[in-house]
């Protein structure tokens, strides 16, 4: 019992762990351009 716990509870890191990573995977990319130079897009 005591191991299908633990089993139970690396199950729910790796589960929330891939959620982590799809929610940053799905973050737009405009997230990432404002650390461009701004006068790079002006004129």
């Amino acid at each position: 019992m005591e191991v299908l716990n633990g089993l139970e509870e690396d199950v729910a890191l790796e589960l929330l762990l891939v959620e982590a990573l799809h929610k940053e995977a799905e973050r737009p990319v405009m997230t990432i351009i404002p650390r461009l130079p701004p006068h790079g897009w002006s004129k």
